[in-house]
């Protein structure tokens, strides 16, 4: 098993709503030498909250079956998605650690000719860059650093347990430290730890525009160059929800949105265009120039 050769996992969401993101990410694993071998007909995670709340034994199964096709690889699962990061790691920690559960699991599985074996790990993005590759090898192949740009670091809700194995997930520093490996700031602020909101859309879409605007509102007046995730719901509820909230509250919001991986590629002197940045609905034409 090559150290940095992993099994890959991307999801649905990414693929169907943010392509540009899965281009960007693999063409930054490329230069860090991080080699992937996609999942084959691999389905949904499934999502780490409604399908839990639906069906929680089709979740552990089809989450199952995910498993077993890393496990025919013999390589540990990365994902690129903080969502699929908690369904896949959470279903891998309890099959191992229930037997029963993990009995029922295969015996649904059993139908469609497969067992869950539990051989792997489930490894997020955040672990791969920052406790894996490490801060100082990353500054390494930084060769555009982005001094002088503000950036307002947005984690996320389903990364948090991810954390809990290097790093204090009550007052994390690893996405922070990943920000400065790339030269820029990364900034506090009231509302850093405040959930995208994103579920709330389907239950009470008044909140979920409230909460939206709530950071938004907060960095428009510290005047950040950007907000950086690194998980593709939170991703799209800034990008492209941001014009919604423009849309219902008549502000003019323009904060552009970017995913860590396409600023660290900037960093290493990817173009706007290879990082996929045309495909963003807030602009970063003034992030551009800045760079220029």
């Amino acid at each position: 098993m090559s150290d940095l050769h992993y099994a890959l996992f991307t999801g649905c969401f990414i693929p169907a709503r943010l392509p540009h993101i899965e281009a960007a990410t693999l063409k930054v694993f490329d230069r860090l030498g991080v080699k992937v071998t996609p999942l084959t007909e691999a389905s949904c995670c499934p999502d780490p909250t409604s399908t839990v709340f639906a069906d929680k034994m089709a979740w552990y199964a089809l989450a199952a079956r995910n498993l077993t096709l890393a496990e025919e690889q013999e390589r540990e699962l990365l994902t690129i998605c903080s969502g699929c990061n908690l369904t896949l790691n959470t279903v891998n920690v309890e099959l191992k650690q229930d037997q029963r559960l993990k009995d029922m699991v295969n015996n649904i599985l059993s139908g469609v000719g497969r067992r869950y074996k539990g051989s792997i790990e489930v490894r997020s993005l955040l672990w791969l860059l920052y406790k894996k590759i490490g801060v100082e090898q990353l500054k390494k192949h930084v060769i555009r650093p982005l001094t002088g740009l503000r950036f307002a670091p947005h984690l996320g809700c389903h990364i948090i347990h991810d954390l809990e194995a290097y790093d204090n997930p009550s007052d994390p520093h690893s996405f922070n430290d990943l920000i400065k490996a790339i030269g820029a700031e990364p900034i506090r602020y009231k509302t850093e730890r405040l959930c995208c909101a994103s579920f709330a859309r389907f239950i009470d879409e008044s909140r979920m525009i409230s909460a939206l605007d709530e950071k938004l509102t907060e960095l428009d007046e510290l005047k950040v160059d950007g907000l950086v995730t690194i998980c593709p719901t939170c991703f799209l509820q800034y990008d492209a929800g941001q014009l919604e909230v423009n849309l219902k509250t008549s502000k003019n919001h323009n904060i552009p949105v970017f995913y860590y991986t396409q600023l660290l590629g900037l960093a290493m002197g990817f173009s706007a265009q290879e990082m996929g940045l045309a495909f963003h609905r807030v602009k970063a034409d003034r992030l551009i120039q800045k760079m220029i």
